[in-house]
C-alpha cells in the first residue's frame, strides 16, 4: 500500500494525522505501507524532517523539492506539481502495489491516484477533504 500525501506527522496539518492513523492501522494489520510526503513543513518550509524513517511499521519517505511555503499560488502549484511527480514516479516502482491512497493535499492528488491505477492496474482510493 502506498500513501501519497504532502503532509504527514510530525507536520501539524490535520490530513497528515489522518493519514498516519490509517497507515499505522494498515501496518498493524500486516500490510506493507509506504508513505510519500514532503520533507519540509507545510506552513513553515524552514522546518525539515528526516528524509526517511520507519514510524510504527510505516516506511516514510520524505521527498525534496515539495514545499516552498505559501508565498504565492504559483509557488504552491509548482511545489505541489514537483511533489506529485516525485511521488508517482517512486510509486510506480513499488513492488506488489495493490492499493494507493491519495489525499487532496496536494489538491490534484486524486489525479495521481488515477494515473497509478492506469499504469499499475491496481486499486486506488482518494480521500477527499
Amino acid at each position: 500500500m502506498v500513501i501519497i500525501s504532502q503532509v504527514y506527522v510530525p507536520d501539524a496539518m490535520a490530513v497528515g494525522q489522518q493519514m498516519v492513523d490509517a497507515a499505522e492501522e494498515m501496518a498493524r494489520r500486516g500490510w506493507r505501507v509506504v508513505a510519500y510526503t514532503s520533507n519540509r513543513g507545510c506552513d513553515d518550509p524552514g522546518i525539515r524532517f528526516p528524509s526517511r524513517e520507519r514510524r510504527n511499521g510505516v516506511d516514510v519517505h520524505r521527498l525534496p523539492f515539495s514545499s516552498f511555503g505559501k508565498t504565492s499560488i504559483v509557488v504552491r502549484l509548482f511545489a505541489q506539481s514537483l511533489f506529485l511527480a516525485q511521488a508517482v514516479l517512486r510509486s510506480v516502482c513499488v513492488r506488489h502495489l495493490s492499493v494507493a491512497v491519495t489525499t487532496t493535499s496536494p489538491p490534484f492528488g486524486g489525479i495521481a491516484g488515477s494515473f497509478l491505477a492506469m499504469v499499475r492496474r491496481g486499486a486506488t482510493s482518494s480521500i477527499w477533504r
